[in-house]
C-alpha cells in the first residue's frame, strides 16, 4: 500500500530553496583560495589544460580537475574564461 498525502496536504506543501552561490558578485580570489588553489586557477587562467598543470605541479590530473570545480565554485564562475576575468579583477 502507497501512502500519499491527503490533497489539502499536497498544496500546502513547499520544497526547501536554496540559493545559489553564483548568483552572488565574486568574493576576492585571495581570500577564498588556497595557495595551491591559486596557483592552478593562475595556469588555467592562462589556457593550460589540466594534464599540463599537473605535470607542471607535480600532482595527478584528476587533482587539478578536482581543485578547479572547488575553485569555480568558490569564485561563483563556471568557465576558465570567467576564471581569468574574476583572477584578474583580484589583481594577480
Amino acid at each position: 500500500m502507497e501512502l500519499r498525502p491527503r490533497p489539502e496536504q499536497r498544496a500546502t506543501r513547499k520544497r526547501p530553496t536554496v540559493e545559489s552561490p553564483r548568483k552572488s558578485v565574486a568574493p576576492r580570489a585571495v581570500e577564498v583560495l588556497t595557495d595551491q588553489d591559486a596557483q592552478i586557477a593562475e595556469l588555467a587562467g592562462q589556457g593550460w589544460p589540466n594534464r599540463r598543470i599537473a605535470a607542471e605541479l607535480d600532482i595527478p590530473p584528476r587533482t587539478v580537475a578536482t581543485r578547479l570545480y572547488q575553485v569555480f565554485f568558490r569564485l561563483g564562475v563556471t568557465t576558465r574564461s570567467q576564471l581569468t576575468t574574476a583572477m584578474l579583477g583580484d589583481g594577480r
